[in-house]
């Protein structure tokens, strides 16, 4: 079992910790509400530390970017 475990539910935050290479644990699971959580081999505070990094880096804006083009899209 992996002591030092993070969730994460960011789709981008994941590609960000994956980009950077931290080591991906486990297949994502689905909560109670729908959302899915992608599992990281690395401790809570670091997670938090790398969220801060992720969310001032030019890889979130680009992230904000694709969601943005991906809700003009029509819906079928």
């Amino acid at each position: 079992m992996v002591e030092n475990k993070c969730s994460v539910s960011n789709l981008g935050f994941a590609g960000f910790l994956i980009f950077k290479g931290f080591k991906l644990i486990d297949k994502p699971k689905k909560d109670d509400g729908g959302r899915f959580a992608f599992f990281f081999e690395l401790d809570q505070e670091e997670c938090d530390n790398l969220m801060a990094s992720y969310c001032s880096s030019d890889y979130c804006k680009f992230d904000n970017i694709i969601v943005n083009l991906k809700r003009m899209l029509p819906r079928y």
